[in-house]
């Protein structure tokens, strides 16, 4: 994740790429490594550049706050104050952890490094008490009412270990839920976030009940539902999102009379349904979305016969059909006819 948006939960925590590899062997002697590009990245060498990287995704955190609750400057003030006291904290356990690692047998200096990269965590991540970030004890303090309930969907997200980015300058709100144990409860919360561009629900325990939830989120562009527990009779629900540009539906219940209900998203242009009960005559639904660019049928029984179907889409780019039942004679007429088209077989 880079500085322009911040994760709200989740580890590893605020965005940053922690990568093993770093960490020396045990059977190995070596120095003690730099803790800080153990924590916060190679390009990360002391305590000043870790403060400022710090100091930057945390204000991006209130940021955040700020877009979905409308923060007065007293209160943008005091949620700063508290996220420079986090920040302390966090660096002054870093460096306490790096003066031992200069101490001890250089067999401990992996188990001190792991140490020091959760540390970051351990005040991050989803589901601790309250009082363990400053800024989250100050949230409780200093938000109203009404704003606390504004706040509640980002709870939710939070409990289960979701991210949530807003881009610097614009008021768009992007959720990511994938692998959480995010249910259909938990979109009751979301659907007040009608700002949201883009939910990413893979994974998760959403059912057909749950997308009744996001039919007044007609903002949304991008939504993930891949590997979730709906069905064809949930795709309903999503019929008034004219905005929809990225649609992934992999490896769900979804089959041919099921896509009768994309027809109205005439500006879709990216439809994933690998893994389906998707066949030829299902592929005949899609012929009205004339803006679609990328379509993933892979790991389905379409055919030869199914390719017909997709002559009107003229504006696809990408087309991907590996373990279909396409013969890669069937492929190669339609690469003759269309070779500005990337197929993947």
């Amino acid at each position: 994740m880079s500085l322009t948006s911040l994760a709200l939960a989740g580890a590893p925590a605020i965005g940053l790429e922690l990568d093993d590899e770093v960490l020396p062997d045990e059977s190995v002697k070596v120095a003690a490594p730099n803790v800080y590009s153990l924590v916060f990245g190679r390009d990360i060498s002391d305590s000043v550049e870790a403060g400022k990287l710090l100091e930057g995704l945390l204000l991006q955190k209130t940021a955040i706050v700020d877009r979905i609750c409308g923060l007065t400057d007293a209160q943008k003030k005091k949620l700063v104050l508290s996220s420079r006291g986090d920040i302390k904290r966090i660096l002054d356990g870093v460096e306490e952890i790096g003066t031992r690692m200069r101490l001890v047998d250089p067999k401990m200096i992996n188990a001190l490094g792991q140490e020091a990269r959760s540390l970051l965590r351990s005040l991050t991540v989803p589901g601790l008490p309250v009082d363990r970030l400053l800024f989250d004890k100050a949230l409780e303090s200093t938000l109203t009412v009404e704003q606390l309930a504004k706040y509640e969907p980002l709870r939710a997200v939070n409990r289960v270990g979701g991210l949530v980015k807003c881009p610097l300058g614009g008021p768009e709100v992007f959720i990511d839920l994938n692998g959480t144990t995010f249910a259909d409860d938990g979109l009751e919360q979301v659907k007040s976030l009608t700002e949201l561009i883009s939910l990413h629900l893979g994974n998760t325990h959403v059912t057909d009940s749950g997308l009744e939830h996001l039919t007044g989120l007609t903002a949304l562009q991008d939504l993930l539902l891949n590997n979730t527990h709906i069905t064809g009779a949930g795709l309903k629900h999503l019929q008034g999102l004219s905005a929809l540009k990225r649609l992934g539906l992999d490896s769900t219940q979804v089959s041919d009379a099921d896509l009768e209900h994309l027809k109205g998203m005439t500006g879709l242009q990216m439809l994933s349904i690998n893994a389906t009960k998707v066949t030829d005559s299902g592929l005949a639904h899609l012929e009205g979305l004339g803006a679609l660019q990328s379509l993933r049928i892979m790991n389905t029984q379409v055919t030869n016969s199914g390719l017909k179907n997709l002559k009107r889409l003229k504006n696809l780019k990408s087309l991907y059909l590996r373990n279909t039942l396409v013969t890669d004679a069937a492929i190669a007429e339609l690469q003759r006819t269309r070779p500005e088209l990337k197929i993947i077989k």
